[in-house]
């Protein structure tokens, strides 16, 4: 299948880009059930604005272990700070700990937010 400049049509790419389409527009009308549900099933195709977008409507869902699961590995400070902030709602503190002290040099994360984010998960392990 070609496009009208004669160019061949990449139709996955087409799917993908509908389907993100649909997403933001579920997302945008707060159904967030609905655009989990249409970009879970492509989190590993994703790329970087439509795994934001998943991302964002699984923590605002607070569905904490899919936040885990689409996490891994984070693939940006935002991702890992969603992940870190999933450990802690379930109280896993040393997951947490360990996600962020994994992650954060390949992320290029820097001292004073890798501080914060330890101190972070010291005061809601104190809290308890």
């Amino acid at each position: 299948m070609k496009n009208s400049l004669g160019q061949p049509i990449d139709i996955a790419s087409e799917r993908l880009r509908s389907i993100i389409e649909q997403a933001e527009a579920s997302f945008k009308a707060n159904n967030l059930e609905k655009c989990i549900e249409l970009l879970a099933p492509h989190r590993s195709t994703l790329e970087e604005y439509g795994r934001r977008l998943l991302v964002t409507s699984v923590l605002k869902s607070e569905k904490w272990d899919l936040v885990i699961e689409i996490t891994d590995p984070p693939q940006s400070i935002e991702e890992l700070v969603a992940r870190v902030t999933a450990y802690l709602r379930k109280r896993e503190f040393a997951r947490a700990r360990e996600a962020l002290q994994s992650n954060a040099n390949s992320l290029n994360i820097d001292t004073i937010m890798k501080d914060a984010l330890l101190e972070r998960i010291r005061d809601e392990e104190a809290i308890g």
